[in-house]
């Protein structure tokens, strides 16, 4: 990769609504981008983000979802943002 530096691992972004969460992820060594449909489970999104080429970085909109607090033990870096605080 000239003149760029790789970023090591995967970067995810998550639409999560209670009836679906669509995933975003970026594959920084190969540059791979796959989006993905999953049930809005957590378990099931934590599951699918174990999978991913590490470490994998997340982030999403704040809800009621937990991710962060379901994923505080593993190589996840979740990252929780509000939009009302971000304009």
């Amino acid at each position: 990769m000239s003149g760029s530096a790789a970023i090591a691992g995967t970067a995810v972004g998550l639409d999560v609504h209670d009836r679906s969460t669509v995933a975003w992820a970026l594959d920084g060594l190969i540059g791979e981008v796959v989006a993905e449909h999953l049930v809005p489970d957590t378990a099931a999104v934590v599951g699918w983000l174990e999978r991913l080429p590490g470490p994998v970085a997340v982030a999403y909109e704040a809800g009621s979802k937990g991710f962060g607090r379901v994923a505080g033990g593993t190589l996840l870096r979740i990252f929780v943002f509000s939009t009302s605080k971000t304009a």
